[in-house]
């Protein structure tokens, strides 16, 4: 009978490995506690180790979706980390979408609080290429395709990335696809609204727009042997909840009526080797209160 009651505590044990393997769960116990020790070490220091970079080039691309494309960015920035975080931008491709002509290119610095956007549609009176976006209001087609919004700045995602939990990173890790060269260390952080260092608010114009997730926000993480972020993948669809706002429905002009989907990649490189970011002269920026897309 004691032979009997091993074979089946056996037998059950192997089922739950079985099963854990083949539904890419791990095992709780020690092994488990060190992977998720050091899953959150690696992911929680990521904003520091690219602050230890300085800067770094990232090759973006970022959609949003909501019944067809409404707002669709891709490019490349130069971005500096750390304690004065900046980064310069072109837009080889922009949509902007309700226009006759969708598709553009643009320029933009980003320094401290300061904002600056430059493209051959937007023109002033006084013929000034740059636009400061604190003094000059610029018009980008609509709302869900300025790049005002932030959603295609890597810096927008990284505190997210960073303020996962040590439960979050004990499921983070897995492995995905595809592979990243030089980026061993894979990981897929759900991130839940309301639970941590979650979405929303973002503290950028997006929070005018959207009030809630309508589905767990996905990052898919790639790091260095350093720990250092090579590649962020994101998926996150959100909404305007009117429950949120006070009772003020979503309309589709001023608000999205139906939750609007993101996708975007960026892939970081060449740590430590980008020019410093620098504000466009002040004779170059317009002083006109308005500017839109000819």
């Amino acid at each position: 009978m004691k032979r009997i009651l091993i074979y089946l505590v056996a037998v059950v044990l192997l089922g739950v490995v079985v099963y854990d393997v083949a539904s890419g769960n791990r095992l709780s116990g020690a092994g488990y506690a060190d992977e998720r020790d050091e899953a959150y070490a690696r992911l929680s220091g990521v904003s520091a180790q690219l602050a230890a970079a300085k800067n770094a080039r990232v090759d973006f691309t970022a959609s949003l979706r909501g019944g067809g494309l409404i707002g669709d960015w891709s490019g490349v920035s130069s971005v500096q980390f750390g304690d004065s975080p900046g980064w310069s931008t072109t837009y080889a491709k922009m949509s902007a979408a309700g226009t006759a002509n969708p598709t553009i290119s643009a320029r933009r610095v980003h320094l401290g609080d300061a904002d600056y956007y430059s493209s051959e549609r937007l023109s002033a009176g006084d013929g000034r290429a740059w636009f400061d976006a604190a003094k000059t209001g610029m018009v980008w087609g609509d709302r869900y395709s300025s790049p005002q919004l932030n959603l295609a700045d890597v810096t927008t995602w990284l505190p997210f990335v960073s303020g996962i939990s040590e439960l979050g990173a004990g499921d983070a890790v897995q492995d995905i696809t595809p592979d990243v060269p030089d980026a061993p260390d894979e990981y897929r952080h759900t991130c839940y609204a309301g639970h941590g260092r979650c979405p929303l608010p973002f503290g950028t114009p997006v929070d005018d727009l959207f009030t809630t997730m309508a589905a767990p926000l996905d990052m898919f993480i790639w790091l260095d042997d350093e720990g250092r972020l090579r590649r962020l993948h994101v998926e996150a669809s959100m909404m305007w909840d009117a429950d949120r706002a006070g009772g003020v429905t979503g309309d589709g002009t001023v608000h999205p009526a139906v939750p609007l989907a993101l996708d975007a990649t960026f892939t970081l490189s060449g740590f430590g080797e980008q020019a410093a970011v620098t504000a466009p002269a002040a004779a170059e920026v317009t002083t006109a209160e308005w500017v839109r897309l000819g």
